[in-house]
């Protein structure tokens, strides 16, 4: 299938349409879900719900909802796994000297809250957020920091240190 083809299609509809129709798309995303190199990231695009629920979908229905991972193997591949991917030095981990891009979530709660309809729905259960050491949520509440900054790749030569 040309990737023109499959822009802006989930995984679900792309695995379908090149595959056998009898395939059960859940099925494919459950397998491809627990493979030891899928991680989680979202493409920000707007007026799409990844852009503000990739995570927390993926921890409600894999993690709590299905079983397919633990919790550590989650937060390993939404972070560290995803940092050393992209040659993110001084992220992915909480080690002294790395930057402080910290998520406390509430495990019973965490959930996304977008969906087609309302694209730009905030997600609930993030009790705290740190990015950048500075503030973005606190006790569940959006704070006025606007932290983020484009991220460039580790210098040449440099590695991702575990």
């Amino acid at each position: 299938m040309r990737a023109s083809r499959t822009i802006g299609l989930t995984l679900a509809v792309t695995l379908l349409s090149a595959c056998q129709p009898s395939i059960d798309a859940d099925v494919l995303i459950e397998n491809f879900m627990v493979q030891d190199w899928v991680m989680t990231s979202s493409d920000g695009t707007t007026g799409h719900p990844r852009k503000y629920a990739s995570f927390p979908k993926k921890y409600r229905d894999y993690v709590i909802g299905k079983s397919l991972m633990p919790v550590e193997t989650f937060f390993y591949r939404s972070s560290a796994m995803v940092a050393g991917k992209f040659g993110l030095c001084g992220r992915g981990y909480l080690k002294p000297g790395y930057v402080a891009d910290i998520a406390v979530i509430d495990p019973d709660d965490f959930a996304p809250q977008a969906d087609f309809q309302n694209p730009a729905v905030l997600s609930i259960g993030v009790e705290y957020l740190f990015v950048n050491g500075q503030t973005s949520i606190a006790e569940g509440k959006p704070r006025s920091a606007l932290a983020g900054r484009t991220l460039t790749r580790c210098p040449s030569g440099e590695s991702h240190a575990q």
